[in-house]
């Protein structure tokens, strides 16, 4: 009944429905675009900080190492140069 008194309105309710319903798949299929992008992008910038945080500790383990070397080279031994110092 409301279906006919719509029509005779000149509303076509159906095709206003299919109208809308394709509004809400193309809504829906935008998003899960945007949302797969975003994840796709989130997940590459924390790999890339992941692998720099992995280096910037191996060269501080390597400037580490080279200063232990340094200094045991100019001054000798470490524990025997503190030894003397007491």
């Amino acid at each position: 009944m409301l279906r006919e008194v719509l029509r005779l309105l000149g509303v076509d309710l159906d095709r206003r429905l299919a109208e809308i319903r394709t509004q809400v798949e193309e809504f829906t299929d935008r998003t899960t675009q945007r949302v797969t992008e975003q994840l796709k992008q989130t997940s590459l910038m924390v790999g890339f900080a992941l692998v720099g945080t992995f280096a910037a500790v191996a060269t501080f383990i390597i400037v580490l190492v080279a200063l232990y070397r340094w200094v045991d080279m100019y001054k000798g031994h470490l524990r025997r140069s503190l030894r003397w110092a007491w």
